[in-house]
């Protein structure tokens, strides 16, 4: 085990570290990247709610409920808006992450979820709009409060039941993170640990709202609302031949070693292989993946926090199902755990940085020109429809936000697009939207 002194100021780092995510994730506005901003348009233009994907209702109501809630308020700043739509894209999630990692803080369970925040989020997380991101972060909170030490209290029970209830219209993820949910909480109702009936009341409704989850969840992936979309999920071998997947893969080895060994030199062995792996990784950006491909590794992602969620339910309730229990975690896993963490927190805060100098070049071409411009006529082109922080069907959305005006260009998709792609000049928002000055300066 860790020294007494360093544990919980490495755990604490960890905190900090999502901090820092959530603060340049806003920096950035990130929540315009992809359909970001053609989804905040749309909810300016209907000036409330906006969806149109049934069984992920309740996602999309969660995460566009600040920007609804300032709309009613009367609020008209548009860059202020577009903040705040950042803020729900990126922040919910990572609130609910935070939160599984302080319900596990004195856990000897915390590292294992640092293990999952590490392998999901930073995996598939850039791509701000996607609902998979909430319904992850969830997952892992109702995880968390399954696993954690001692009888359940009422609030923890009270948000397990919330959290189910929001999971089952969240996403199709919940196919197989809703029976894994329900196993866990069916667990802690034969153990007895939680002896009050309003306690095991919650965990049979809350397993009850999994098992409804994962049957809604069902019923969307065999008859999807947008067949491409599922099918785009379903790119596994194209996300598993990606390096840092496979680099992902390869510490994920690692801290199962590291876990499961009961011997210290195979734990060190692991200790030191993933030490190696992640100065190289992090030594060769040829190696991360694109921003583009944090879309494509949702199912990835999504199987691999059901594995590593598997891992730590086994782990925790072993020994009281009668199995043998697997050793202690050492120095070896939170230190395999921390690497990597930390390996892909750089890539992901580089191309954060990235997406903001993008998104301001896209700022200064939209409010310099005028009329219809097309993309490969500007600095932001680089070639391809997805090259640097590029998106192929939404830069009139993006132009009609960051633009000074009704006055300024309009940026039209590549030439060679030849998807789905609104009309722009069904873009325009209502006079009361105001900008005062550029949001990125």
């Amino acid at each position: 085990m860790l020294s007494k002194t360093l544990d919980p100021v490495l755990r604490a780092a960890v905190l900090l570290a999502i901090v820092a995510l959530a603060v340049s994730g806003v920096w950035s506005a990130r929540g315009l990247y992809g359909d970001g901003a053609y989804f905040l348009l749309q909810i300016l233009k209907t000036d409330g709610f906006w969806t149109t994907d049934p069984p992920r209702l309740f996602a999309n109501l969660i995460l566009q409920a600040p920007v609804v809630a300032a709309l009613e308020a009367g609020v008209a700043d548009l860059n202020g808006l577009i903040r705040l739509h950042s803020a729900a894209l990126v922040v919910l999630p990572l609130a609910a992450w935070t939160g599984a990692l302080l319900v596990l803080f004195r856990s000897r369970c915390f590292w294992l979820l640092v293990w999952a925040f590490a392998a999901t989020y930073l995996d598939s997380g850039f791509f701000a709009a996607g609902e998979y991101n909430l319904t992850y972060a969830m997952a892992a909170l109702c995880a968390a409060i399954l696993v954690q030490d001692g009888p359940l209290r009422t609030g923890g029970v009270v948000v397990l039941v919330a959290l189910a209830a929001a999971l089952t219209r969240s996403y199709e993820a919940t196919v197989f993170l809703g029976p894994l949910l329900c196993g866990a909480s069916l667990v802690r109702l034969v153990r007895r640990d939680d002896a009050s009936a309003v306690t095991r009341t919650g965990l049979g409704l809350a397993a009850v709202l999994f098992v409804v989850g994962a049957a809604v969840a069902a019923w969307s992936i065999l008859s999807p609302s947008s067949p491409g979309n599922m099918a785009g999920a379903a790119a596994v071998k194209q996300v598993l031949r990606s390096p840092q997947v496979v680099y992902t893969c390869l510490m994920s080895i690692a801290v199962l070693v590291a876990l499961v060994s009961r011997r210290p030199s195979s734990r060190r062995a692991a200790l030191i292989g993933a030490a190696v792996l992640s100065v190289v990784f992090v030594a060769m950006p040829m190696l991360w993946l694109p921003p583009d491909m944090h879309y494509l590794s949702r199912a990835v992602a999504g199987l691999g926090l059901f594995g590593i969620l598997l891992v730590t339910i086994v782990w925790r309730f072993s020994a009281s199902l009668g199995w043998r229990p697997v050793a202690e975690p050492d120095a070896a896993v939170s230190g395999v755990a921390l690497l990597l963490l930390g390996s892909l927190l750089i890539p992901f805060l580089v191309h954060t940085v990235g997406f903001r100098d993008w998104a301001r070049t896209f700022e200064s071409e939209v409010t310099t020109r005028t009329g219809r411009v097309p993309i490969e006529a500007t600095a932001v082109y680089r070639g391809g429809l997805f090259e640097g922080y590029n998106w192929p069907w939404t830069n009139p959305a993006l132009s009609v936000l960051l633009r000074a005006g009704p006055a300024s260009a309009v940026i039209i998709n590549p030439v060679v697009y030849r998807g789905w792609q609104p009309d722009e000049q069904a873009h325009a928002l209502a006079p009361r939207f105001a900008r005062r000055e550029p949001l990125f300066r």
